[in-house]
């Protein structure tokens, strides 16, 4: 999912969401349970366990769960509100709070994060590189800080554009001009 950073409301990010969502094939209802979150009709710690209940049944594990580090890296970008940025605060961490994720189904699952392959077998905890799916919450940091990267790169050209203004030595105005 491509974060982007301009500001807008949780019905704005949502539908940027569903559009995502539905245009992948995703069947996380990240926007289902994130607008019950955002219109107070659940807590933060009931969206974070419908969110992780998807993601444990969804028939691709991997994408699912990046699906929901990007959403809460997204709107955190996104989301101009201070109200709605609290419950997205909120909700990010509950995640951590939850039970270990495991391997429910009855074969192995393989996971790549950063060119780190883990075989999750049948009852396992999921854990990869970085740690445990929900307490660790791999690919969190590593997301979040690609997201910053970009506004760093974009602050420090905008910076060097005005400092090479300022020292930019202008011709003399000509009087017949």
């Amino acid at each position: 999912m491509e974060i982007v950073s301009s500001l807008c409301s949780w019905q704005d990010h949502l539908e940027s969401v569903y559009t995502h969502q539905k245009s992948e094939g995703q069947i996380v209802p990240l926007r289902d349970i994130s607008k019950d979150l955002f219109e107070d009709a659940i807590g933060s710690e009931e969206a974070a366990t419908k969110i992780a209940s998807c993601v444990c049944v969804s028939d691709d594990f991997q994408t699912a769960y990046l699906e929901v580090i990007c959403f809460l890296i997204g709107a955190a970008n996104n989301l101009s509100e201070q109200h709605d940025l609290s419950k997205l605060a909120n909700l990010t961490l509950a995640l951590p709070r939850l039970p270990d994720a495991r391997n429910e189904t009855r074969r192995t699952i393989q996971l790549s994060f950063d060119h780190k392959n883990s075989e999750i077998g049948p009852g396992d905890i999921f854990v990869v590189g970085e740690g445990k799916i929900w307490v660790d919450l791999p690919q969190f940091a590593v997301n979040l800080g690609d997201s910053m990267y970009g506004m760093i790169q974009l602050s420090n050209v905008i910076v060097s554009a005005i400092a090479n203004l300022r020292f930019q030595v202008l011709p003399p105005i000509s009087a017949t001009a």
